[in-house]
C-alpha cells in the first residue's frame, strides 16, 4: 500500500515495492510484469507514475523492455549486481577511522509471538527463526540495540563471534552471500528504561527508531532487523 501522504514520490514507492516483489518471487525471471495500466489499476496511481517507476527498475538493471512485447524481469547476475550493496555498521566506522565491537545479549533459535516478524521474512506463522540480539559500541561508546532475525538456515551464526565480527563481512567473504539493502523505515523514538541503561543515558532520551528488511544474493530475505540508538554524534547509514 502506497503512503499518499509521504515524502517520498509517489513512483520510488511503486519502484520499491515492484523491486520487493521481483526479489522475493512474485515475479519470475524471464517473464512479463504486468501492463503500465494493470500496475497504475493495482497501486492506483497514473501511468506516468508507473512508467518513471519501471524506468528506475531498468536504470537498476532489474528488469529490461522488450520492443512490441513488455517488461521482463531480467536474470539475478544481469541485475542484482547493480543494486547497492549494504554496508555494515562495522565498515562505515572503519571507513571513519572509529573501532566498532558488540555484546551479545542472546542469541538463539526461537519461535517468536508476531506474526509480523515471520511474515517479513516470508515465513509461515509459528516457524522457528534464528533471533541475535546485541549491544552495539563505537569506539567503547554503547551505540545502538539491535535485534535481527533470521531464518534458521543462518543457524551456523550463533556458532561465530557475534562480539568482535561483523556479520556481513562473515557472509560476504566466507559464506559468499551477498547482502543488498531493501526497505528501511526510520522514526524519532525515546529511550525506554531498558534502553537507557544500556546506552548508558537518561530515560526518554531522544533516539532513532530504525527497521529494515535486506537481502541475499539470491533474492531471499536475509533478516529483518530492529534498532534503537544512534544518540547524537553517531554515524548513521543512510541508503
Amino acid at each position: 500500500m502506497l503512503d499518499y501522504e509521504s515524502i517520498v514520490p509517489l513512483y520510488e514507492q511503486v519502484a520499491m515495492q515492484l523491486r520487493e516483489a521481483i526479489l522475493v518471487g512474485k515475479y519470475q525471471v524471464d517473464k512479463r510484469i504486468p501492463t503500465e495500466e494493470q500496475l497504475a489499476k493495482e497501486y492506483q496511481v497514473s501511468r506516468i507514475t508507473v512508467r518513471r517507476a519501471v524506468s528506475e527498475l531498468v536504470e537498476q538493471g532489474l528488469v529490461e523492455k522488450w520492443q512490441g512485447k513488455g517488461t521482463f524481469v531480467k536474470s539475478c547476475r544481469s541485475g542484482r549486481q547493480k543494486y547497492q550493496d549494504c554496508f555494515s555498521l562495522c565498515e562505515v566506522c572503519r571507513q571513519r577511522g572509529q573501532a566498532t565491537h558488540a555484546k551479545l545479549l542472546h542469541a538463539g533459535v526461537v519461535v517468536v509471538s508476531h506474526p509480523e516478524i515471520n511474515q517479513a521474512l516470508g515465513l509461515a506463522e509459528g516457524t522457528p527463526v534464528v533471533v541475535i540480539y546485541r549491544l552495539r559500541y563505537i569506539d567503547g561508546k554503547p551505540c545502538v540495540v539491535e535485534k535481527s532475525y533470521y531464518p534458521t538456515e543462518y543457524c551456523f551464526l550463533i556458532g561465530e563471534d557475534l562480539e568482535r565480527r561483523s556479520i556481513y563481512e562473515m557472509l560476504k567473504k566466507e559464506k559468499c552471500i551477498g547482502v543488498i539493502a531493501g526497505e528501511m523505515e526510520i522514526e524519532l523514538t525515546r529511550a525506554n528504561e531498558e534502553v537507557a541503561q544500556l546506552l548508558e543515558l537518561e530515560q526518554n532520551a531522544p533516539l532513532l527508531h530504525v527497521t529494515f528488511r535486506n537481502y541475499g544474493s539470491d533474492g531471499s530475505v536475509l533478516h529483518i532487523c530492529d534498532q534503537v540508538g544512534y544518540p547524537e554524534g553517531s554515524p548513521f547509514i543512510v541508503r
